[in-house]
């Protein structure tokens, strides 16, 4: 081979390895990263339509339900601090309080309806049946869902649970005080076997109630997990003694207002304007 037809080919091969390095060293087109997939966003509970009631001047914290897109029910107790009246912009309610996701506190505008004014310490059986308030509210998060209200015999209650239905009654009470708070392992209870005699319009629990519980549901859970109010806590009977047990209104004082249905005379409820 000729000395300069050698050298030529050295030249190729030499040029042929650097456009092979260069090939090897350019940056390959970027690929962007798949975007990462989001996940579906998880159902509210039916719980979250339970909050606190918080009064803003004291304070003081009960437990209330979303029943309507714009009423909570509460006890009538709660509102009564020493004085007759409710200035509306003193209370808030703060659904799913202590859970996430967090809803902004929803102001009370004025009371609804009101079964009796009933003040906070010892309610005689006569007033308990009274406890109960339904308050306006600013219309709730659309994705927020009132809990349904039904109006439920006793033989009916122990016939569901027979069936299948679960009892849930809970509040904002201590320990929890800060986040909704089931209370366990109990159910409604005939309060005759324990030898109280409850006016008609009150449900008996052997669940131990507690502290900012008043206001808080009686709930039957049906077998496909859909809630159903049947009362709403009011206290404790007998405290002090060895077979204490929890005390709620029945929903048939409160439903027909609920329903738009006709009010019989003495039913005990008043209506009242907007505050403020």
């Amino acid at each position: 081979m000729k000395p300069e037809l050698h050298r030529r080919m050295r030249i190729s091969a030499g040029w042929l390895a650097l456009l092979l390095l260069a090939a090897c060293a350019a940056p390959r087109p970027s690929v962007p990263p798949p975007a990462p997939v989001q996940p579906a966003p998880t159902p509210l509970p039916w719980t979250a339509a339970i909050g606190a009631l918080q009064n803003l001047v004291n304070n003081q914290t009960c437990t209330a339900t979303l029943v309507e897109q714009n009423l909570i029910l509460t006890a009538a107790h709660c509102l009564s601090d020493n004085r007759p009246d409710l200035a509306g912009r003193e209370f808030v309610f703060l659904p799913n309080e202590g859970a996430a996701p967090n809803f902004p506190p929803l102001p009370i505008r004025g009371i609804q309806a009101v079964g009796a004014t009933v003040q906070q310490g010892v309610i005689r059986s006569s007033q308990a049946t009274g406890d109960w308030a339904l308050l306006r509210i600013e219309p709730a998060p659309a994705d927020l869902h009132p809990i349904a209200v039904n109006s439920l015999t006793w033989e009916q209650i122990q016939g569901r649970l027979a069936a299948g239905d679960h009892f849930f009654s809970g509040g904002y009470g201590a320990p929890g005080m800060q986040m909704l708070t089931q209370h366990r392992n109990c159910k409604p209870i005939d309060a005759a076997e324990l030898g109280e005699f409850l006016n008609d319009g009150l449900i008996a629990t052997d669940c131990t109630v507690r502290l900012r519980d008043s206001g808080g549901p009686m709930v039957l859970v049906d077998t496909v997990g859909q809630p159903h109010l049947f009362a709403v806590i009011s206290g404790i009977a007998r405290p002090n003694s060895d077979h204490p047990f929890g005390v709620g209104v029945d929903s048939s004082r409160f439903l027909p207002f609920l329903k738009g249905l006709p009010l019989s005379e003495g039913d005990g409820i008043v209506v009242t304007t907007p505050a403020g």
